[in-house]
């Protein structure tokens, strides 16, 4: 898998155990350090992503007309898109 990363944003907050417990499985131990637990929000972007087997680039793989990879999105792919000549 190939990609990129960037704008990378680490926000963390300390929280007691006790707090985080109950929307936590019971199964799983919640990690501590120095008698608190801590919640992690990592927002980042990520572009340039394919298999490792695909090549490079925005065309993808010609097959029978049409690329295999990132296509542009049609207006008609958008969500919401209303076909103004439809009837």
């Amino acid at each position: 898998m190939y990609q990129n990363w960037g704008k990378l944003l680490f926000m963390h907050w300390r929280i007691e155990p006790k707090l985080l417990r109950p929307l936590i499985p019971p199964q799983l131990e919640i990690d501590t350090f120095d008698g608190s637990a801590w919640i992690g929000v990592v927002p980042f972007t990520m572009w340039g992503i394919r298999a490792s087997f695909l090549p490079a680039g925005r065309a993808g793989i010609a097959t029978g007309g049409r690329g295999i990879g990132p296509q542009p999105l049609q207006a008609k792919d958008r969500q919401g898109y209303q076909d103004p000549d439809a009837a």
